[in-house]
């Protein structure tokens, strides 16, 4: 089985530049506030994450994998159990 990767940040970025705007133009292409696509490249936010995956010509479980699922229904929270400490 292939590993899941998903996309740094930075990588979103990266590639909404490259496709030549912004994510603050992007946000206001959809009628949001120029910042608030900013916390769906690390919340999960289904909406937006369907705003910049589909200007990126991908899908949300291609670059949010750990959020969504294959069709890009929207995976159940999975809740993290911090590591023990050492006695």
């Amino acid at each position: 089985m292939a590993a899941r990767r998903i996309w740094h940040a930075q990588d979103i970025l990266a590639e909404i530049r490259k496709s030549g705007t912004t994510l603050a133009a992007l946000s206001r292409q959809n009628g949001f506030n120029p910042r608030s696509l900013n916390s769906a490249l690390t919340k999960r936010w289904p909406r937006g994450n369907a705003i910049i995956a589909s200007h990126l010509g991908a899908s949300r479980h291609q670059i949010w994998p750990h959020w969504f699922g294959p069709n890009d229904e929207l995976l159940p929270l999975t809740k993290r159990v911090p590591p023990r400490k050492a006695a």
